[in-house]
């Protein structure tokens, strides 16, 4: 428990007992606190004298303009202080609300509002003709209550007890029509209860308000400011970046931050390494579950900040909080879910509603008379899920599996209506998501079962990784599950997202996944030849499948270059072939390859340094350059996105076929021009290159330029500027002492970028392994490595080729993409290109912008360019 932090807690402690009254409670903190900051945000402030003056103006002013009855009325306004306001003034009159969130699809409102039965929606300006268009049977009120606006100091506060409902709120819907949760002032006091008996809430603290008011624990943060006699700031964190959430808890100096798992990455992700937010006391999250790797990396920014998870829902509110005092280690896996919270009993039932004994799996039943009222008239529902024991306390099954240990601490073990039957095995769901999670570049991710009857139960898990580390393909994905899981409980598909989609509550919508491009196939190998169960044995080893269909497409079943290398290593050795990824573009599925490889790689010679990634119209040809040490399919995400071009690739001369390889950037250049207009003689050419290969694409589009040629486009993609300190580096020993300062020149500034994602990276090895690095860079394209070390090589090689080179400044037409996440500093580019240039930042890390799903993005960046030239050429 947290030290409390005002003298007496019992003085805002609020009674709970079956006459308990919410509204009162408040008029007795108010009168305590006075003249103290009660709410504050945007558009105004408010003592809790003037407060609750400004309460008594509302309720007047609506009294006058509400359709007479007790029925529930919404609320629709922008995230600002009436959010909190008009709520307040409606409980004032004693008419239950609910919130109407802007943000939700326009029928998942009509549906609230149909099912609540409101007669009236109260909206701000903004929001009037959302409502109206939904041409509900319902009175719209426009809230202008003016700052002068008479209070009657003859309406009263009518009289309510602990079981009355406060307001509604609705289930996310996420599966079927949503259901309102009738919230009560018994329930919402003990709320109050719990936050002061747990965390200590109280009038020094400045609590952020950024839930919606629609999801429960909107009006818990409210009732655990005012109702405390802390002070409530509020804040619409869905319409700012994380970057002005960080500048509000700064500037408005707040102690205590409650918000999703999700929101508080966000602003992990946006702190810097060195920021730290010095007056958080105490950071709460809820609404979803969240790992031990999360809160660390928050708590590196607030380490003297206690961390509060709690485990609940709207129907049993507040039901177990994890409380994680400052300097506590925590496991990086997922959080438990606690100890039992105040006027909670936990119980683990079996099917037949009876205690398990004590360690065993079972179902969450809470026990409280201070639980949600039930399901907003439906009595079906309601009695599916609520129910009372013989002394006549009220239960309620949560849904969730868990186990009580002898110490009373609760730990989760899935939900009960996740557990499904995979190929006769019952599987759980969450356990696949926290396999899944324990991989420390995801993000966030949900696993979906797909069932149809008469066919085999799919599993398909939706990854999102974060940006500021290499993220891993699908194929990496499922080695890692396989290590953890039976093959079984593996996803047949696994599809990567930038972040997953969610709703108006910050949850998961899983109604918008989208589906994965794969579908599922039966793969029937009795029929199959020697060569293509030889190989699509090592097809399905290196992806991490059980079996590979015969038509399957390698990279799309989620190969990418370190697995393609992989295979193609794996297959060489077996039938004695020098195989190059060049084979594997001209025969992508598993039939073609097999064919392939039982004629010999050599019946299809292709030139060993040029992939041609997708044809298109002549006068829309594409030339793309790899970066360092990486191969020409790097480009192919990219080529993929760029309907209507014909998309050629290069990479380093040697890196798949021995070959001496490059050593300046006019070399590569000069290399890489020959096969460009052997192809196509004249221009317009459009050139776009990935980090070191931006440094090819920059001269061969001068050759170009010089020779009298029209570069219709030149695009840099996260390539670093050379510059004159290179030429003080020295070659032995030198990198070993590279993170000891700020990088300087290309060869440090490549190094430095690559160093997150490269497990062969410069930084933080000891001169001797740098010196061993450095002397294989000399060997490269005489000496083949197998997988990784081979591109390290090149990657060194490479470097040690860019720094040397001396840009010169351009004039034509050029884009400058850089990477969000560890990227490029864009304005270094400013004084070179000295035409039309344009900078921009896309999301994501290096080498991650090159891949899915951060691809997307980049495509939409330069499709407008690449077009641009054809515009001015085409009929309308």
């Amino acid at each position: 428990m947290l030290p409390k932090i005002h003298p007496d807690p019992s003085s805002t402690l609020p009674a709970v007992s079956a006459e308990a009254d919410w509204f009162a409670h408040l008029q007795r903190v108010a009168a305590e606190r006075g003249d103290a900051l009660a709410l504050t945000g945007p558009s105004g402030s408010w003592s809790y004298s003037a407060l609750m003056h400004r309460i008594d103006q509302i309720a007047a002013w609506l009294r006058d303009r509400l359709p007479a009855g007790d029925e529930p009325v919404g609320v629709m306004v922008a995230h600002d202080v009436d959010v909190v306001l008009l709520p307040l003034a409606l409980t004032r009159l004693g008419r239950v609300w609910t919130n109407l969130d802007p943000f939700a699809p326009p029928a998942r409102i009509a549906d609230i509002a149909e099912l609540s039965g409101m007669t009236a929606c109260i909206v701000d300006e903004a929001h009037r003709e959302m409502v109206e268009e939904l041409g509900l049977p319902i009175a719209t009120i426009v809230a202008a209550v003016p700052d002068d606006a008479p209070v009657d100091p003859s309406l009263l506060v009518p009289e309510r007890s602990g079981q009355d409902p406060l307001f509604l709120v609705f289930t996310s819907g996420s599966t079927g029509r949503p259901k309102g949760v009738v919230q009560t002032h018994l329930q919402h006091l003990n709320e109050v209860h719990v936050s002061v008996e747990q965390w200590a809430p109280g009038p020094d603290d400045r609590i952020l308000l950024v839930f919606p008011m629609a999801f429960v624990l909107g009006p818990v943060t409210v009732e655990a400011a005012l109702l405390t006699g802390a002070s409530l700031h509020v804040h619409d964190a869905r319409t700012h970046t994380p970057r002005a959430t960080i500048d509000v808890i700064r500037r408005e100096r707040i102690t205590v931050l409650y918000s999703s798992p999700h929101l508080l990455d966000a602003i992990t992700a946006e702190l810097r390494p060195d920021e730290q937010l010095d007056g958080l006391r105490a950071a709460l999250t809820g609404g979803e579950g969240i790992t031990g790797r999360q809160v660390d990396a928050f708590r590196a920014h607030a380490p003297q900040a206690t961390f509060v998870n709690g485990l609940g829902s709207s129907e049993a509110g507040a039901t177990a909080q994890q409380i994680v005092p400052p300097g506590t280690p925590v496991d990086p896996g997922a959080m438990p879910a606690g100890r039992a919270v105040p006027n909670r009993e936990l119980r683990i039932v079996g099917d037949d509603g009876e205690p398990v004994a004590t360690g065993e799996v079972g179902q969450l039943m809470v026990v409280s008379d201070s639980i949600s009222g039930g399901y907003w008239r439906n009595e079906e529902e309601t009695a599916k899920k609520f129910g009372a024991l013989p002394d006549g306390r009220r239960t309620y099954l949560l849904g969730d599996l868990a186990r009580l240990d002898a110490q009373g601490v609760l730990t989760l073990q899935g939900r009960s209506d996740t557990a499904i039957k995979v190929r006769g095995y019952l599987v759980d769901i969450s356990e696949i998501e926290d396999a899944l999670r324990s991989n420390e570049k995801v993000s966030e991710t949900v696993v979906i079962p797909v069932v149809v009857e008469g066919a085999p139960t799919r599993l398909i898990a939706y990854v999102a990784q974060h940006s500021r580390v290499r993220s891993d393909s699908v194929a990496d994905l499922r080695r890692r599950l396989r290590e953890k899981l039976p093959e079984y409980m593996v996803p047949g598909s696994i599809v990567l997202l930038s972040a997953l989609p969610r709703n108006e509550r910050g949850k998961i919508d899983r109604l918008n996944l989208p589906q994965p491009d794969d579908a599922p196939q039966d793969v029937d190998d009795t029929a199959w030849t020697q060569h293509e169960l030889v190989v699509g044995g090592i097809w399905a080893s290196v992806l991490g499948l059980d079996k590979v269909p015969l038509d399957g497409d390698f990279l799309a079943l989620g190969g990418d270059s370190l697995s393609v290398e992989e295979m193609l290593a794996d297959v060489g050795e077996r039938f004695g072939l020098e195989l190059a990824s060049t084979d594997l573009l001209g025969a992508p599925t598993l039939r073609a390859f097999a064919e392939h490889v039982r004629r010999g790689s050599a019946a299809t010679k292709r030139h060993p340094d040029v992939v041609h990634l997708r044809s298109g119209a002549e006068d829309r040809r594409v030339f793309c350059f790899a970066g360092a040490g990486a191969l020409a399919l790097q480009f192919l995400p990219l080529a993929r996105r760029l309907d209507g071009f014909d998309v050629t690739a290069f990479q380093a001369h040697g890196l798949e076929r021995r070959a001496l390889p490059d050593w300046t950037v006019e070399a590569h250049a000069h290399r890489a021009l020959e096969h460009i207009r052997a192809v196509q003689p004249h221009g317009p050419y459009r050139l776009l290159g990935h980090s070191f290969g931006g440094l090819v694409a920059f001269e061969i589009a001068h050759r170009l330029r010089a020779e009298g040629e029209e570069v219709a486009l030149l695009g840099l993609i996260d390539t670093f500027l050379p510059d004159t300190a290179t030429n003080e580096l020295a070659v032995t020993g030198q990198f070993g002492r590279l993170a000891q300062r700020q990088p300087r020149g290309v060869l440090e500034r490549l190094q430095h970028v690559i160093a997150p994602v490269s497990e062969s990276s410069l930084q933080n090895t000891s001169p001797l392994r740098a010196f061993v690095r450095l002397a294989r860079a000399r060997t490269a394209g005489l000496i083949r490595y197998r997988g990784q070390q081979q591109f390290d090589t090149f990657f060194y090689q490479s470097v040690l080729a860019g720094r040397r080179y001396r840009a010169q400044p351009y004039a034509g037409r050029a884009v400058v993409v850089a990477a969000r996440e560890n990227g490029i500093d864009v304005d270094s580019w400013q004084p070179l290109l000295t035409g039309r240039a344009t900078m921009v930042r896309v999301d994501g890390e290096h080498s991650a912008l090159m891949r899915e799903p951060h691809v997307a993005q980049l495509s939409a960046t330069l499709l407008p360019a690449l077009k641009d030239r054809l515009e001015q050429v085409l009929p309308a």
